[in-house]
């Protein structure tokens, strides 16, 4: 090797070692806020849609205006869609009664309804404040011929941008997101 390589390769050795580690993140269940009453007839969460912006390994920091903001050392743990209907469906089957959530890809009674969550926005602003907009719909009967659509926007000031503090939030803007989902699931 000649001393120019030895050097270049020393160069690209030494800024190998100074990179941050990957870290990897995942979501987790919240306690709920208060505990569902009522009668619920079984419901079971099947899929959840997330823009296709987010369905990336890297997290996603911040939105600034039309520039997503990402965190190259910061990966999801598996496809950030599975990790939200898993931490939904937790969060699910601590606030609705016993026996009237069924698992996602569990076989369903005759009856249950089904559960469809549309996330549209999940992201933190420049003011540090996530927002998570999603849509759930309960439908049943043949062909899901009944259907019942509800919308939500949650919020929570994040305060730190480290993507730690961003993922926790998002947890709890799920679990608040299972709260009213879980009320909505009441029988009238």
């Amino acid at each position: 090797m000649t001393p120019a390589s030895m050097t270049l390769a020393a160069v690209l050795l030494m800024g190998c070692a100074h990179s941050p580690p990957i870290q990897y993140f995942t979501l987790n269940s919240v306690a709920p806020a208060t505990a569902v009453t009522g009668k619920v007839r079984p419901l079971q969460l099947t899929v959840v849609h997330i823009p296709p912006e987010l369905d990336r390994q890297e997290v996603i920091v911040g939105v600034s205006g039309a520039r997503l903001i990402v965190d190259n050392n910061s990966r999801w743990g598996a496809p950030l869609a599975d990790m939200m209907r898993r931490s939904l469906a937790q969060d699910l089957l601590q606030r609705l009664p016993s026996g009237a959530f069924v698992l996602p890809d569990a076989p369903a009674p005759g009856g249950t309804r089904s559960l469809v969550v549309t996330v549209l926005q999940a992201n933190t602003d420049a003011d540090k404040v996530m927002t998570v907009q999603a849509s759930w719909t309960m439908t049943e009967g043949p062909n899901a011929a009944q259907r019942a659509t509800q919308f939500a926007t949650l919020t929570s000031t994040v305060g730190t941008a480290d993507t730690a503090t961003q993922v926790a939030a998002l947890s709890r803007l799920l679990g608040r997101l299972a709260d009213l989902i879980a009320a909505s699931a009441v029988d009238q």
